[in-house]
């Protein structure tokens, strides 16, 4: 009969933060990002491991600076049933919304990060990179008007400090 399993001649069972590496390695070595996304995912399930945040951050970002705009949207559509969100992963929708020139969208988001909690339908508040990327795509848009209450509910919320950067947008929106 054949001998019972041992703890040592079992798989070794990964970390998420391992899965993560091993993700940012397959990117590094070529290998496409929704293949290396599906995989970690995988991987997670083989360890019976839930995925981070910042994993999926990572596939985010991998995506957003590599793949169309789509292909982070559609990522953001897994990911907000798999993982708390952030900041940085709504920043990076945003960043695609704009990509698209889906501007209505992009607002919507951000308006609903700057409502309570209740209400925010489980993303974050926005800090000044939200604002920034919304700004920037209105008045790329030419959207003067539009990027000025934006920069305006931005300091009566109080809820980040716009830049330099915040207020040159908006000044480029009205040159354009």
């Amino acid at each position: 009969p054949p001998a019972a399993t041992t703890a040592s001649q079992k798989a070794p069972v990964l970390s998420v933060r391992e899965i993560n590496q091993a993700f940012t390695a397959a990117i590094s070595e070529g290998r496409a990002i929704e293949t290396a996304a599906v995989q970690a995912l995988q991987e997670c399930q083989a360890n019976n491991l839930k995925p981070t945040t910042a994993l999926m951050n990572n596939i985010l970002n991998s995506l957003s600076s590599q793949a169309p705009p789509e292909a982070v949207l559609s990522w953001y559509a897994k990911m907000r049933v798999l993982v708390p969100l952030d900041v940085v992963a709504c920043n990076i929708v945003l960043k695609a919304h704009v990509a698209r020139r889906d501007l209505p969208s992009a607002s919507a988001m951000l308006t609903t990060m700057m409502r309570d909690e209740t209400a925010r339908e489980g993303l974050p508040l926005p800090d000044t990179v939200s604002f920034n990327t919304v700004i920037n795509g209105l008045a790329q848009s030419a959207e003067a008007a539009k990027a000025e209450a934006l920069l305006v509910a931005m300091i009566d919320f109080g809820l980040a400090e716009p830049t330099s950067g915040t207020f040159a947008s908006v000044v480029a929106a009205f040159a354009r």
